[in-house]
């Protein structure tokens, strides 16, 4: 099972971008894959606007697909992957 970005895993990245860091350096320091950085600022903004945070739903089904808690940490419900994802602030 994979392990999920925690809400400090999002700010670590986020003040990485924020610094100028090569995506490598902070996943070294996140303790992930080049690639999950790389996906994870990818779907939520690019360098740019990439943003740490929890959001109220990350499937923009109005929180019944996936929700994110107070510890950064997405569930999915029931019917987890029947909706696209929805990139973050344009729900």
């Amino acid at each position: 099972m994979r392990k999920l970005l925690t809400l400090a895993d999002r700010e670590e990245i986020s003040r990485g971008l924020a610094a100028g860091r090569r995506l490598c350096d902070i996943a070294a320091v996140v303790g992930r894959d080049r690639s999950v950085i790389s996906r994870e600022v990818a779907r939520h903004g690019g360098r740019a606007g990439y943003r740490a945070g929890p959001t109220e739903s990350v499937f923009g089904n109005g929180g019944c697909v996936g929700m994110v808690d107070t510890a950064g940490v997405l569930h999915r419900g029931r019917h987890a992957g029947t909706t696209a994802p929805v990139p973050l602030g344009h729900q």
